[in-house]
């Protein structure tokens, strides 16, 4: 989970170890559903990294975009 937006760049998204095909695609939600949904544990916020535990289920709405 990231604070990047679906606009970040390739070098942003590297940053934080996202390679490859998969910075074709963005699932977004709000900040409210996800910590409303999961306890975010592992935080990198100088990098604007975290990570929720699994198995978790983020309930709200989720959109995901092909952005590249």
């Amino acid at each position: 989970m990231t604070d990047l937006g679906p606009n970040a760049s390739p070098r942003q998204l590297e940053g934080i170890g996202v390679f490859g095909p998969k910075q074709q695609y963005a699932i977004q939600f709000s900040e409210a559903d996800a910590f409303h949904s999961a306890r975010v544990i592992g935080e990198v916020p100088s990098r604007g990294i975290y990570s929720i535990p699994g198995p978790c289920e983020i309930s709200g709405i989720c959109t995901v975009t092909r952005v590249r």
